[in-house]
This record gives structure tokens, C-alpha cells and sequence, in this order.
């Protein structure tokens, strides 16, 4: 799905892919660093668990993964109520380095729809 702003200017997008059959990966971008710490994400990530969750009753979680030293990413998980589970180590390249991802979850139970 495309996030987009109050002038309805595409900013970003955020998807999700089938782990299992009871759980979906989430990824989320936004495109330009002038549209961070503004709310967009922490906005779209609520609204698209929320959808998620809506729409397909089969699904018991969402996860979604994050570079370690992304620690805005870390941030906005724990906001829109990941739950921090573990760490998968030397298991991505970011930035020019192979880093260590980040496990968050949020299951249904933990979200009002």
C-alpha cells in the first residue's frame, strides 16, 4: 500500500508477505528523509496492522523485522505496540554492513480493532 500525505503526494509504502499461515512479515519506507518525524509511519503502521488484523481472520500475528542500529525503526515498532522478541544475529546487509536483525511481533490480542 502507498502512504501519502495530507496533499496526497506519495511518501511511502508499506506491504506485508505470508510467513506461515498464521502470521505476515511486515516492511514499511518512507522515501525522502524531509517526511520522518512527522507521524506518517507510526500512522500507517497502526492503520495497517489494524487492516490486517480486519481482514484476514486466519492470521494470529505480524512481525516485522529491523537492523539493529536503526534505532528510529526500533522506535516506531515499540510505539505502534511491537513487542521486541529476539535477535537474529549477522543475519542481514544494511548500510554496508552485515548487521543483526531485530524481531518484533504484534499479535492479535494486543490490537483494539
Amino acid at each position: 500500500m502507498l502512504i501519502t500525505n495530507i496533499s496526497d503526494e506519495i511518501i511511502g509504502d508499506i506491504s506485508f508477505s505470508k510467513t506461515t499461515d498464521f502470521e505476515l512479515n511486515i516492511g514499511y519506507r518512507l522515501f525522502e528523509n524531509k517526511n520522518r518525524k512527522k507521524g506518517y509511519m507510526t500512522q500507517a503502521l497502526k492503520l495497517f496492522s489494524k487492516y490486517l488484523y480486519s481482514t484476514i481472520p486466519s492470521v494470529t500475528r505480524l512481525s516485522l523485522y529491523t537492523a539493529e542500529d536503526n534505532i528510529p525503526s526500533r522506535k516506531l515498532a515499540e510505539k505502534c505496540g511491537f513487542v521486541q522478541e529476539g535477535i537474529l544475529r549477522n543475519a542481514y546487509f544494511y548500510r554496508g554492513k552485515i548487521c543483526n536483525w531485530i524481531i518484533y511481533s504484534l499479535l492479535r490480542e494486543d490490537v483494539v480493532i
